[in-house]
Parts: structure tokens; sequence; C-alpha cells
């Protein structure tokens, strides 16, 4: 028999519900527990130790409803605590940086790269090593093109101009300044 218990997945917005629809769809017959950190929201532009102080304590909210497994579905709030999370907590906890790594280092036909991430992500060079430990499948990926793209919106065009990326990897944070319009 498996365990009935639910997957908990949270976001500081709405953006990590495209990570909640894959993990459905892949998962049909999980339940699951959504949070949503709109007190909080966005994380991009806060300082990484209060997007861990955050998400550690979500982590603590999702584990007192006996969930199984907790997706940090926010590439802002993996690169800030999932290394805590996973030293502090006895529940496994998976983020989204290194499956959006893999995915980008897999898509690419050029051997670029592309990542488009709020500064805290950024600055904390997470993607940048999980591409790289994803090169081993793909060793001809050579460059990596990073941007800060505060306001994704009006920068995402520009963000990474001339670089050629083939593979542009934003990853589900869809929150950079505001949640999206319904419709």
């Amino acid at each position: 028999m498996s365990d009935p218990r639910p997957i908990g997945v949270f976001d500081s917005g709405v953006g990590g519900l495209t990570v909640l629809r894959e993990l459905q769809r892949q998962l049909p017959n999980e339940s699951t527990i959504y949070f949503a950190d709109l007190g909080h929201f966005p994380y991009g532009p806060r300082y990484q130790a209060q997007v861990r102080h955050f998400a550690l304590n979500i982590i603590r909210f999702l584990e007192k409803l006996d969930v199984k497994l907790v997706v940090i579905a926010c590439n802002t709030a993996t690169a800030a605590a999932l290394n805590t999370a996973r030293e502090v907590f006895d529940i496994p906890i998976i983020g989204v940086i290194t499956p959006g790594a893999e995915a980008a280092v897999a898509a690419t036909r050029n051997k670029r790269v592309g990542v488009i991430s709020t500064e805290g992500t950024l600055q904390s060079q997470e993607y940048l090593h999980a591409i790289r430990e994803a090169r081993p499948q793909r060793p001809g990926v050579r460059r990596t093109r990073r941007r800060s793209a505060p306001d994704l919106r009006d920068r995402l065009a520009g963000a990474l101009h001339g670089c050629g990326p083939h593979s542009l990897r934003p990853g589900p944070a869809t929150h950079h300044d505001r949640p999206p319009r319904a419709g």
C-alpha cells in the first residue's frame, strides 16, 4: 500500500501552480497541498536570509499537516533554503533549480543555456552549479548566460540579447513584479 499522505508544494505566489499542475499530471493518484505565500510576495527582491526564514516556516507548517514530501516550487526559495531545509527536516524536500537546469542542458542544441531569474537566484549561483552538474550528460554545453530580471515583462526580450541561447529557462517563477492576470 502506498503512502496516503499528501505532497506539499509552495511558492511565494501563484507561479508554482505550473509545478503543481505538472506534478498532478505525472502523479494523478497523489493528493497535494499548495501554499502560496502571498503575504510575503514577491520573494525576488528580498534578502536570501529572509526568504530562507519564510521557506523554513512554510515547510514547518506543511510538516504539521503531515506531508510526505515538500516541493519548493520557487527558484528564489530553492536557492535560499533548499540545502538548509534538507538539514533541518526529516521529510524529503526537492526544489526546482536542478530539474530546470537538467531540462535546459538536455534541450539546448547550440550548447548555450540562458537563465533569467530574480536577483537572489542569480546571486546564489545555484543555477550555474546545477547546469555544471548536468553537463556530464551533455558535455558539449559550454556557455551559460545569466541575467537578473526584476521586471521580467519589460526586459524579457533584451535580457539575453546577443548571447544566442537555444535553451532559455525562466523556471516556474512568473511573479517578478505582480501576480499574473486571469484570462
